[in-house]
């Protein structure tokens, strides 16, 4: 009895504090609001917790140590609280890729206006795509080898 008030009075320490602004860590996957990210460190100690808004589903874990859905889940050890059932990077690096996407367009725009030599638009949309192939290509291959990590 008195091990679940301990438990219980732990598992509430790790619940999300607000329903909005939910970030899940990319390691261990727990959900703290955006407050509690700022305020405190991952509650399993996770070393680059890297939150992230972008998750599906929740898992309320009272009692990982006996839990069956700890266990099928791969929780099993960890810090009572509410865990995302999956953390999506994928939509993160979409993000990423479109944010580097302008940063070069931008830098393209900047290059015809400080350049002394005078390129033609075909010059200028070929070194663009170029760049962006190779972007895209490094993030594909950095996807691919987190995945191949699991």
């Amino acid at each position: 009895m008195q091990e679940d008030i301990i438990r219980l009075s732990n598992a509430i320490l790790n619940v999300p504090d607000s329903e909005r602004q939910l970030l899940a860590c990319n390691t261990c996957s727990i959900i703290l609001s955006k407050a509690q990210w700022d305020k405190m460190d991952c509650p399993n100690a996770c070393s680059h917790p890297d939150p992230t808004p972008y998750f599906k589903g929740m898992i309320s874990l009272l009692a990982p140590s006996g839990s069956w859905v700890a266990r099928f889940n791969n929780l099993k050890g960890r810090a009572p609280g509410i865990y995302a059932m999956q953390v999506d990077n994928a939509v993160q690096q979409e993000e990423d890729m479109e944010a580097a996407e302008q940063d070069i367009s931008t830098a393209v725009g900047e290059m015809r206006v400080s350049s002394s030599r005078v390129y033609e638009d075909d010059d200028l949309q070929s070194d663009a795509k170029s760049v962006l192939q190779r972007a895209k290509f490094q993030s594909r291959k950095k996807k691919n080898h987190m995945t191949e990590g699991q």
